[in-house]
């Protein structure tokens, strides 16, 4: 027993030997390799404290680190660091330390801020890569240090994209990435696996993402040449929403051209709600939301910069069995059904298009059942089919409506089918003018009752609101349009309206 033990004392620390031991017989020229190395390949400024060999860093690999890490972006952004690291680390292939060419093939970044920015213009500064040309093929045979990289490592780090050409940010903070695919080769694919503690996310600097947890699967295949990645399996979990997407993403010249659906298939409606922006989720934290939901998205097209060319936005949502309870209110939302869909041409909001085929939900004996077509903005189409009978004040509390507090009870029901159209009108010689010419046919019935509202930006609220309206147009001419208001009241302070009109 005592002999094995001997053997085994003797065995570990031969191998701790070796490990000490390699990094001091390898000669100390590596790192100089790894910087000429990395400059021969990017078009950008790095620079570094200092350097060393160790087992431990990134223990069973032998690494090169280079601690203290700054590397510029490319034009327009020579003078602004593209990455910050307080380490850099090199893996080198252990077998290749006796051959003529040692071989790097992990690179780990620790503590590291990535800032990668796009102007107004489509300019970008990670465009650091240089064409190699025929120099990879005569790397691959000479004497020296080669730069094979089959994964990368991304540990407690920060990432920040600003997109000022769209405009788009995102941020994500105490990130962990690990990625591992033959970098090497033109074309290959990429297994990742991602988390991060806060992932931001602002469009046209309006938040849609803050503070979100997110833990990512991805399996991307890589074009070099082309610049092309195709994102073939992904899963994500944002808080507790699960999303799947698959899609296209490839630089071009003066954009991007992207493909990408998405999709949140058979999800518990709460998962939903957990991936609100915070101010909305703090507002449902202590509601009961069950149900179920999926919601679908696309976002595909050529985003042009100088053209101003733009991609085309869907986004579906279903819910079934939904049901809302909040402690606030005495009864809660059931029943919940909803059917949206929506898209955006161009990103052009006079193209918007909103199909609801149905919207419905009961609140006791409350009810809210609507149908609602929109196609177009500047000249919409409208179709809709609408009929209510609900306390306003239950309502708005169920669904935490901040900044408003609305009281009364509502009863309408209307349909609408038709089209807002425009004619150039001429009177005169110099005198033109633009007016309606057509609106949707319609018919109204609607009576509201104790209303109350107050906005918590303003001092004042209105009150003691109450109206009888009936309406219609049978043929879309707007000069046929009757609109009758009777027993109309309203106060505001010491001010009031009260009368009726036709």
């Amino acid at each position: 027993m005592k002999k094995i033990v001997k053997v085994m004392v003797i065995t570990i620390l031969s191998i701790l030997a070796i490990l000490l031991s390699i990094p001091l017989i390898i000669p100390g020229k590596i790192d100089q390799e790894v910087t000429r190395i990395i400059n021969a390949q990017i078009d950008g400024e790095i620079k570094f404290e200092n350097s060393n060999i160790s087992f431990f860093t990134q223990f069973p690999s032998l690494t090169i680190n280079l601690n203290g890490v700054s590397l510029k972006g490319s034009a327009p952004f020579r003078q602004q660091e593209l990455l910050l690291a307080k380490r850099l680390s090199f893996g080198l292939n252990i077998p290749s330390l006796w051959s003529k060419q040692i071989r790097i093939d992990e690179i780990y970044a620790d503590h590291a801020k990535v800032n990668v920015m796009v102007d107004e213009k489509g300019n970008a500064n990670y465009n650091i890569y240089k064409p190699t040309g025929n120099t990879a093929a005569s790397d691959s045979t000479s004497s020296g240090t080669a730069l094979k990289i089959e994964a990368i490592y991304l540990l407690n780090s920060e990432i920040s994209y600003k997109d000022e050409s769209i405009p788009f940010e995102l941020k994500a903070q105490n990130l962990n990435y690990q990625g591992k695919g033959d970098f090497s080769k033109d074309i290959f694919d990429l297994k990742s696996q991602l988390t991060a503690d806060h992932i931001d996310i602002y469009y046209n600097h309006v938040p849609y993402l803050l503070h979100k947890k997110l833990n990512a699967k991805l399996l991307t295949k890589i074009n070099t040449n082309s610049l092309e990645l195709q994102f073939n399996e992904n899963n994500l979990i944002i808080n507790s929403l699960p999303i799947s997407f698959i899609g296209k993403f490839a630089f071009l010249k003066d954009g991007y051209d992207l493909n990408f659906k998405t999709r949140a298939k058979e999800t518990d409606l709460a998962n939903i709600f957990s991936a609100l922006p915070p101010a909305m989720a703090e507002q449902f934290s202590r509601t009961k939301i069950t149900g179920y939901a999926e919601i679908s998205a696309s976002l595909t097209g050529q985003y042009i910069a100088a053209t101003q060319q733009m991609p085309s936005a869907t986004f579906n949502l279903k819910i079934r069995d939904g049901y809302i309870e909040n402690p606030k209110v005495p009864v809660p939302v059931t029943k919940l059904s909803l059917n949206l869909q929506t898209r955006l041409p161009d990103l052009n909001m006079d193209r918007l298009f909103i199909d609801m085929d149905s919207l419905y939900f009961n609140m006791g004996k409350d009810y809210v059942a609507a149908v609602f077509k929109l196609d177009g903005l500047k000249e919409p189409v409208l179709k809709t089919d609408t009929r209510t009978d609900i306390d306003l004040e239950k309502w708005s509390k169920a669904f935490n409506i901040e900044g408003l507090d609305l009281k009364g009870r509502l009863v309408m029901n209307l349909k609408a089918d038709g089209k807002f159209s425009k004619k150039v009108v001429r009177s005169g010689i110099r005198k033109v003018d633009t007016v309606w010419s057509t609106v949707p046919k319609f018919s109204l019935s609607s009576r509201f009752s104790n209303g109350y509202l107050k906005f918590t930006a303003l001092p004042a609220a209105i009150e003691k609101i109450s109206f009888n309206i009936t309406g219609k147009n049978t043929d879309g001419l707007y000069q046929n349009t009757m609109l009758c208001v009777n027993d109309l009241t309203l106060e505001a302070l010491s001010s009031y309206i009260k009368g009726d009109f036709q």
